[in-house]
């Protein structure tokens, strides 16, 4: 690896203090240390493949942000990023401001670029034609053209309207508007998508279907509960076996599905959840209406997330110091427990699901807060 990046193997067969230290649950693992002993390592949540590893080192031992100098270099970043930057029009390099930017593209590194113009003019068209007349600084979170279901050429921009000082806020912020737009969601985003902060609304589609009924009501429900869900279009086609367990079917289709914050649960009802009263039905989740479903193990969304997780076995070798007849997995996507036990000298094997996934603390709406079992 370059940029001075070291890596070092851990065998948690032979090391298993290190292993209960940071919280080991699955293998392979990665835990990314920023080189000071006082900061806590990061958890990885990318994908499993050595080219996802190789690319997560070389973006943490980049600055958190990146200052560009040219529009050239802005147009660069935007296009590089395979979801959205988060950009910081500021006069000065420091203050706080700047401060509470850093803060921000911190947290998000490890999925977002970040970038700092002193020229407004650097940006493009598009971006800065987003900012309040008046205004003499801005935080933008961008999304290209690329990411979005209508495939637009011009890049998605929402833009902070909070207080630009409070670090606390603009993180908070960051985190819910990653994702502006209405996204196509790919199997390589799905779990990005998903396991965000916010809600999301999901409109299962037919692509081949010439009629677009649902694109009324979709984006009449982004205009008036932006604030509470983010938006995407998922190609039920692709996807109908893994929607089949949330009894969605191709013939059914445009079907609403709404995930909660991280994926903790979900709404699919198909006669209270519907796209044609979007906005009504999103209304009655958020005021906890509508009771949600908590996921199985069994369901094809969980199970691998079908880009970027996996399962993984663990010897009785290592396990010989545990509890023999059982393995208590916390985890955020539930508990699983299962254990082959036999006496005599067998040996069993435990299945186990790694959850450095979802590890930021972020509010959730009041919807899904009231009604998390």
């Amino acid at each position: 690896l370059k940029h001075g990046v070291q890596m070092a193997e851990i065998d948690v067969t032979n090391d298993k203090t290190l292993t209960k230290r940071y919280e080991v649950k699955g293998f392979p693992g990665l835990r990314f240390f920023e080189g000071t002993e006082t900061e806590e390592p990061r958890d990885y949540r990318n994908g499993r493949s050595e080219k996802d590893f190789v690319a997560f080192a070389q973006r943490m031992a980049r600055p958190p942000i990146t200052q560009a100098e040219t529009p050239f270099d802005v147009a660069r970043i935007l296009v590089e990023e395979p979801l959205a930057t988060f950009i910081l029009w500021h006069p000065q390099k420091k203050g706080p401001i700047y401060s509470a930017f850093e803060t921000a593209a911190k947290e998000f590194r490890d999925k977002h670029s970040a970038v700092w113009v002193e020229d407004k003019g650097l940006l493009p068209e598009v971006v800065s034609s987003s900012i309040p007349e008046g205004a003499t600084s801005a935080i933008m979170v961008v999304a290209p053209g690329n990411t979005q279901y209508s495939k637009s050429k011009d890049p998605v921009v929402a833009v902070y309207s909070g207080d630009m000082e409070n670090a606390t806020r603009v993180t908070k912020w960051a985190g819910d508007s990653r994702y502006p737009g209405l996204w196509n969601i790919t199997d390589a985003r799905f779990h990005d998508f998903s396991s965000s902060s916010r809600a999301s609304a999901i409109i299962v589609v037919d692509p081949k279907s010439p009629e677009k009924p649902w694109k009324g009501p979709v984006k009449k429900a982004m205009k008036n509960m932006s604030k509470f869900f983010q938006f995407g279009v998922l190609n039920g086609t692709d996807w109908k076996d893994a929607l089949a367990d949330f009894q969605m079917y191709p013939e059914e289709y445009p079907r609403l599905l709404v995930l909660a914050p991280k994926f903790d649960g979900y709404y699919a009802e198909k006669d209270t959840v519907t796209v044609a009263d979007m906005t009504n039905s999103l209304q009655k989740v958020v005021d906890g209406q509508i009771h949600m479903q908590t996921r199985s193990f069994s369901n094809k969304f969980y199970v691998g997330y079908r880009y970027a997780r996996d399962f993984t076995f663990i010897t009785a070798d290592f396990m010989q110091e545990s509890i023999l007849n059982a393995i208590l997995v916390a985890s955020s996507l539930g508990v699983l427990l299962f254990t082959i036990f036999k006496c005599c000298g067998f040996c069993y094997d435990i299945m186990m699901m790694d959850d450095t996934y979802y590890d930021q603390d972020h509010a959730q709406p009041p919807a899904v807060a009231k009604k998390k079992n």
